[in-house]
């Protein structure tokens, strides 16, 4: 680990999101063969693309907010625990819960 340049003296832009989830996948005990070939395919389906990774798991998140809207809980109460805003949850209320 230690890829990210708040570890290090490296600059933002040499930060490799790809070489650091493989250290940990390597570290949390994955086969280290096989968590190779998978970032290498990785690498190549998406190699040189803009892509932009989501704090959270929208669709996790998403299924819990409906659940809880489902359950009657209030607006803001779900906000609070799912830590996003009222009009998130309004938004996964009139998309999700139909």
């Amino acid at each position: 680990m230690g890829n990210h340049p708040e570890d290090s003296n490296q600059t933002v832009g040499c930060y490799d999101l790809l070489s650091d989830t493989e250290d940990r996948l390597i570290h949390a005990g994955l086969d280290s063969i096989t968590v190779r070939r998978v970032m290498l395919s990785v690498r190549h389906d998406n190699g040189g693309a803009m892509v932009y990774i989501h704090k959270d798991n929208r669709e996790v998140r998403n299924q819990a907010i409906s659940d809880a809207l489902r359950s009657g809980e209030k607006t803001i109460d779900i906000a609070k625990k799912a830590g996003c805003s009222v009009r998130t949850v309004r938004r996964v209320r009139e998309e999700w819960v139909l």
